[in-house]
């Protein structure tokens, strides 16, 4: 009962952009590649840290 609230009250304060990534894997992998390509300018943006979470989640362990 206690991981349900502490994981309900963390999804609160997640990136919107990873529930619409995880939902359209298209978006997804063009938002990759742009990031990938544009790192430097857009390493901060919400689009790019959200690309990159979902990055992470299925390839733990790989950066930029």
């Amino acid at each position: 009962m206690t991981f349900v609230a502490a994981g309900l009250l963390l999804s609160g304060c997640a990136n919107p952009e990873v529930q619409v990534y995880r939902k359209d894997p298209h978006a997804y992998l063009k938002e990759l590649v742009y990031c990938e390509n544009n790192w430097a300018e857009l390493k901060d943006t919400p689009k790019c840290q959200a690309a990159m979470q979902i990055n992470e989640e299925m390839f733990p362990g790989w950066h930029p």
